[in-house]
């Protein structure tokens, strides 16, 4: 989430880290929280296959995602080489936990010590 008196949600700019229900918990129902985040994670797979066929030795992307009033999402960025960071700011490790075992799959590590973000009070 941006800072208040910014646009980009950026950690070292100020933003706070939220898992995505959380944020979107007052803005839909179970049901379509569901749908949506499960629409967000083909944009992702979907992105990293097209890529994939231009860069076939691309190894991980971020997919930056905003969601407009409607709910409707909109691809601002992709990042060749991603910040986990942000991740390890979730309570709920199993995220930083599957992109570092990806990560060591084809031989990357990560300084894992993030100072920039902060973690939202959920």
């Amino acid at each position: 989430m941006a800072h208040p008196r910014k646009v980009v949600t950026n950690g070292s700019q100020g933003g706070t880290i939220y898992p995505v229900e959380v944020l979107l918990n007052a803005y839909t129902s179970l049901e379509k929280r569901k749908a949506l985040i499960s629409a967000l994670k083909e944009m992702g797979v979907k992105s990293a296959k097209q890529l994939s066929t231009t860069f076939p030795a691309l190894q991980e992307i971020g997919v930056d995602i905003a969601l407009d009033r409607r709910l409707k999402p909109w691809i601002l960025e992709v990042n060749t080489s991603p910040d986990p960071c942000p991740f390890t700011k979730l309570k709920d490790k199993s995220m930083i936990k599957r992109i570092v075992k990806y990560a060591n799959a084809y031989g990357r590590t990560y300084n894992l010590k993030c100072m920039k973000s902060k973690q939202g009070v959920v």
